[in-house]
């Protein structure tokens, strides 16, 4: 893949993975949330991954930062993403929770899991990203 020429070009393709996941997330887990938690259960999951969706959009500005070139290391970079999508994670998932607009369990639950796994694939295609962004395009 070549090299986008600008941070929104590969903020977007970023955010297309993170997309992706959560898609597949949320398709994994609709039926035995529906099954265990009921019809709040499925919006305390949509609520949780929503804030892990937020939180990798957030961590995905400086990851596509460095893709590009022209601002970060690509190290530096994907330790900045880290820490971003953590303290936006933690920022939203504190304010549902004490709110009580959720079912808290699951909400809490669904937030842990979602982050968990985006932050698997984030950091795979990160690391791949930084791998490139060595090589001359």
């Amino acid at each position: 893949m070549k090299r986008p020429s600008s941070v929104s070009g590969a903020f977007f393709i970023l955010a297309g993975v993170s997309v992706g996941s959560v898609a597949a997330i949320l398709a994994l887990g609709f039926w035995p949330t529906a099954a265990l938690a009921g019809p709040r259960g499925i919006d305390a999951m949509l609520a949780g991954c929503g804030v892990s969706l937020a939180a990798s959009f957030a961590g995905a500005i400086p990851v596509a930062a460095a893709w590009t070139g022209k601002y970060a290391k690509p190290a530096t970079a994907i330790l900045a993403s880290t820490a971003v999508r953590m303290l936006v994670a933690m920022f939203l998932a504190l304010t549902l929770i004490v709110a009580g607009w959720f079912e808290r369990t699951v909400l809490a639950l669904w937030i842990g899991l979602s982050y968990l796994l985006m932050l698997a694939v984030d950091t795979l295609v990160a690391l791949k990203l930084n791998k490139r962004a060595y090589v001359k395009d």
